[in-house]
């Protein structure tokens, strides 16, 4: 039911029109991928990302950027396997990521990039995730 009204596009539709009454915005849309997806360089965003419960490997494959996450919370070991979830390029930042049960792709977003050109943070699933710096 909450993966149906999140990703199901219900709350969209609720506060496109209850901000649209109150305020005269409407809620921008889903963002869609575009042609310029071939020439972006997925390897520059492989790496692994971590905070508290989640992890995060990002890996170039075929040409393209599979997400692998894993769930690092004490009760992880009960729970299935999440599968690598492959990604489809919107734009030089943003991602779309489509999980198992959920009928809407959702934005994976890197940011703070450093001088070679890799990110820093991505934000995924309402939290910003730093890379992991591996020695």
């Amino acid at each position: 039911m909450v993966d149906e009204v999140v990703h199901g596009g219900l709350y969209r539709a609720l506060f496109d029109e209850v901000f649209g009454e109150l305020a005269g915005l409407s809620v921008p849309g889903h963002p869609e991928p575009t042609g310029r997806a071939a020439s972006i360089d997925p390897a520059r965003f492989a790496g692994t990302f971590e905070r508290l419960g989640v992890r995060m490997e990002f890996t170039a494959v075929d040409g393209g950027l599979e997400l692998q996450l894993t769930d690092t919370r004490p009760l992880a070991a009960v729970q299935p396997a999440i599968p690598p979830l492959r990604l489809r390029a919107v734009d030089e930042t943003v991602f779309l990521a489509k999980g198992p049960t959920s009928p809407l792709e959702i934005p994976v977003v890197f940011f703070d990039f450093d001088d070679e050109g890799r990110p820093g943070f991505v934000h995924f699933g309402a939290r910003a995730t730093p890379r992991v710096v591996v020695s």
